[in-house]
């Protein structure tokens, strides 16, 4: 899933939270129940890792964070505490910012975590159309994105 959609998740589902520590944590779990479910962005990956070229790992992921990160800077007026929005954004971004450093770097930083990241990532082994599967993802991260801006998930 996209920075955006995960972004946008851990923000609604960190809404019922006051506190920054559980609005990380929350975050973080929201993080990979969406990669647990098909998404249809897998694709992307291979592309990115295809002829071991990290510069295309960075230009994904640089374009999608901009955009995630934009759409945050225009919500943060709309929002309550900075602290609880900065950590629930924080812990739903954290294992893909993991991933592409370890990418990157070449260097494997949390083994454990990045093995349960893959697995949970890949554990259903299924390739719906490409097409389906982003506007699906796509219209579920602009319905959250739309609760969060009218004040449906509100960031206390």
């Amino acid at each position: 899933m996209f920075l955006v959609g995960h972004t946008a998740i851990g923000l609604a589902v960190a809404s019922v939270t006051a506190s920054p520590v559980g609005a990380f944590v929350l975050g973080l779990a929201s993080h990979y129940a969406a990669d647990a479910i098909p998404h249809g962005d897998e694709f992307v990956g291979r592309w990115a890792k295809r002829g071991n070229e990290p510069g295309r790992v960075a230009a994904v992921a640089a374009l999608d964070g901009l955009i995630a990160m934009s759409i945050v800077l225009a919500f943060l007026p709309r929002a309550g505490q900075l602290s609880v929005v900065a950590a629930a954004v924080v812990g739903a971004v954290l294992p893909d910012v993991l991933w592409g450093l370890e990418l990157l770097s070449d260097r494997r930083m949390l083994r454990g975590l990045g093995r349960f990241h893959k697995w949970i990532h890949n554990h259903f082994r299924i390739e719906r159309p490409r097409a389906l599967w982003l506007t699906l993802q796509f219209v579920l991260a602009a319905l959250v994105w739309y609760g969060l801006f009218t004040g449906s998930f509100r960031i206390s």
